[in-house]
């Protein structure tokens, strides 16, 4: 009866207020509705807020419960969330992540202006000591016989009363229902192997076959203009000089005919060029050439999807039904911080009927290192026209763009964020789609020289002290430990590990002359490091760099599995950037094999692993506006290894630093499985 009397009321309240006059809604004051733990307790908030660009779903959940598992669908209507019988089922909402007991995690999704209630099911698996639930954000029944629940939201856009003088400008003009997502979407990214991606809102591990929602910086699609110059009445030369301001340039595709390159310097865009296999020519809705084809009501559209402007394809590879492969370089002297490209129609023909399927987009640098990395592996049966998969579902309407939603295959964007990218290379493996489109081409340029590089300095502080404190080993940063991180050297007590070279056994070997730091506490006590790394207020950092030494070798608690993870936040608490290493080993002590790492007693030892090994591991994190570095170390830790060669990139201007992230990654979003 209790149960019912508290459903009666909720139900009530929600009814009350979607007859209540219409609220304007934003982050500091949303939407508010209670996560339901097991049908009749209060595990937290659901909170819903929008940009006019955007829509924000954010988790956020009372202790003593955490999250293990999210699932979000948002649509146009109750009919159109995933249901069977009625009953929602939450593994086939779009949005979908896996959390290492989280208490908070934030998604975005991209926001139709044309539709103005939107029907919200926000699912997740939650747990307490001695307790697992399911809990849905409260609202109104499915017509099923299941506990799962929905409740509507009206976007801000839909309160404003337009003026004779509005106009509204539509995103795109596909014959289908499918959002057109635009630059600044982000959408998850699966993954089954190492990846790396630009980054969500809490510390989840990214389980094998599931698709990652990270948050991601917003990024405006329209170049912003300059401002106006305004006259300063008594300059002096103590003037501070103007910041340097980053520019999105979005590709023209519009000035080229249709099947005409758009490759060479500048053609699209200023300073960049593209580069196919074959040629990369113009496509265009419902004109020959066709990239791909799709069935709307009965009738076949040749590049249906695609926005007005059109967008490119290789023909020629693709009449070749060959892998298809772009490379987009940017002219000397000019690199970006952010590059973003909409992929439409990919995954519903599989010609060469492989198992596996592979495909990535890469930055690099002008050294050629990689900055940031998005890859994409998934499986199907080995057919030409799957119509299931590891991760997407059914490819005949995930993978095509009249049917496909932002974050499926059929309508997936490209997004890659990290200081001085030069190249972008986005490639194709085993188990291509030849036929497919692309459009909606962006990216923002770096500041340049205005962002100085700090390497911390550990060669002030005696073996043995502290390194905490704002400003002890480098300027504007703090470093704080469960226990105290104090600064340890090679051959010198305390001891944070030990190596053995040639039958000698030495203290903290490896750390480089100046020394490092362990948190020793921690390490006696046999337990589980964790580290916090914050910036003085008014600073923040674009990149952020720390060496591990001897990780891996000891496994006291005998664990199978590892996770250990660096985080990077912005002034929000949004996730910017994210580096995760999951792996497995036999449940010993002494683990001489692991599923990624090989024989740990190598490759975690600080004498013998190279780097990359997890025994010399370097933890980079890229993304505009970091403020807070979070190192943790989950279960199968390793207590004894050491830190050192701790840098970073202070960002150009941090009054442009506080981005809106949503759900990935991810300015940089690493998975190490």
């Amino acid at each position: 009866m209790k149960s019912i009397l508290f459903r009666s009321v909720i139900l009530l309240s929600i009814i009350s207020f979607l007859v209540s006059p219409a609220l304007a809604f934003s982050e500091g004051d949303p939407l508010i509705v209670d996560l339901i733990a097991g049908q009749n307790e209060v595990a937290g908030n659901i909170k819903v807020w929008d940009d006019g660009s955007s829509l924000f779903v954010s988790y956020e959940i009372f202790e003593p419960w955490c999250l293990t598992e999210t699932h979000l669908a948002v649509a146009s209507s109750v009919d159109e969330i995933p249901q069977s019988n009625g009953n929602p089922v939450p593994g086939q909402f779009p949005y979908k992540n896996s959390h290492k007991c989280a208490t908070n995690f934030l998604y975005k999704i991209p926001l139709d202006n044309n539709v103005c209630t939107l029907y919200i099911a926000a699912h997740a698996a939650v747990k307490r000591p001695g307790s697992n639930e399911t809990a849905w954000g409260s609202g109104l029944d499915f017509p099923g016989k299941n506990w799962g629940t929905y409740f509507t939201y009206e976007p801000n856009a839909c309160n404003v009363t337009p003026s004779p003088t509005d106009s509204e400008t539509p995103t795109s003009t596909p014959p289908t229902p499918t959002e057109t997502p635009s630059p600044t979407d982000t959408p998850p990214t699966p993954t089954e192997t190492a990846t790396e991606t630009p980054s969500p809102t809490d510390t989840p591990p990214t389980p094998t076959d599931t698709a990652t929602m990270t948050p991601s910086p917003t990024e405006s699609v329209t170049p912003t203009p300059s401002p106006t110059d305004t006259p300063t009445p008594t300059p002096s030369p103590t003037d501070t000089p103007p910041a340097c301001q980053p520019t999105v340039v979005v590709a023209d595709f519009s000035q080229i005919a249709v099947g005409q390159s758009v490759e060479g310097m500048g053609v699209v865009a200023p300073d960049l060029n593209i580069d196919a296999i074959g040629t990369a020519v113009k496509i265009m809705e419902g004109v020959d050439p066709s990239a791909y084809t799709v069935n709307v009501n009965g009738e076949t559209i040749i590049n249906g999807g695609l926005v007005p402007g059109g967008g490119f394809s290789d023909i020629e590879t693709r009449l070749a039904i060959l892998a298809h492969q772009y490379t987009f370089t940017f002219a000397s002297g000019v690199s970006a911080s952010h590059f973003s490209l909409h992929m439409q129609d990919y995954g519903d023909w599989n010609p060469t009927a492989s198992t596996s399927h592979q495909l990535s987009a890469t930055a690099y640098d002008i050294n050629g290192f990689i900055v940031s990395r998005q890859e994409i592996n998934y499986t199907t049966p080995g057919v030409t026209s799957p119509t299931s998969s590891s991760i997407f579902g059914d490819l005949s309407i995930t993978g095509d763009a009249a049917t496909a939603s932002p974050g499926d295959l059929g309508n997936w964007t490209w997004n890659l964020y990290g200081t001085g990218i030069v190249k972008v290379v986005l490639e194709f493996g085993e188990g291509y789609d030849p036929a497919f489109g692309l459009d909606l081409l962006s990216y923002t340029t770096d500041c340049g020289m205005c962002q100085p590089v700090t390497v911390a300095d550990f060669s002030q502080i005696a073996v043995g002290q502290s390194v905490e404190g704002m400003g002890v080993v480098a300027p504007d940063l703090n470093i704080d430990a469960i226990g105290t991180a104090v600064k340890i050297m090679e051959g010198v007590d305390p001891s944070a590990y030990t190596v053995n070279v040639n039958g000698e056994t030495i203290i903290n070997g490896g750390l480089v002359p100046g020394g490092g730091f362990s948190d020793i506490e921690t390490r006696l006590a046999i337990l589980a490091h964790q580290y916090t790394f914050t910036f003085a207020s008014g600073v923040s950092a674009s990149h952020f760099s720390l060496h591990m030494q001897d990780y891996g070798d000891w496994n006291p608690t005998a664990s199978t599995s590892h996770q250990l993870s660096a985080t990077a936040y912005d002034i929000n608490g949004f996730i910017v950037s994210r580096q995760e290493i999951n792996y497995t080993t036999p449940g010993v002590t002494s683990p001489t094999s692991s599923s990624i790492f090989g024989d740990l007693s190598i490759t975690g030892d600080a004498a013998t692993a190279s780097p990359g090994d997890l025994g010399n591991w370097t933890w980079n994190l890229y993304g505009t506006g970091i403020v807070k570095v979070v190192l943790e170390f989950g279960e199968g830790y390793d207590p004894a290894f050491g830190l050192d060669l701790l840098s970073y990139t202070t960002d150009c201007d941090v009054s442009t630093t506080s981005p809106q992230l949503g759900f990935r990654y991810m300015s940089s979003d690493q998975h190490i499985r």
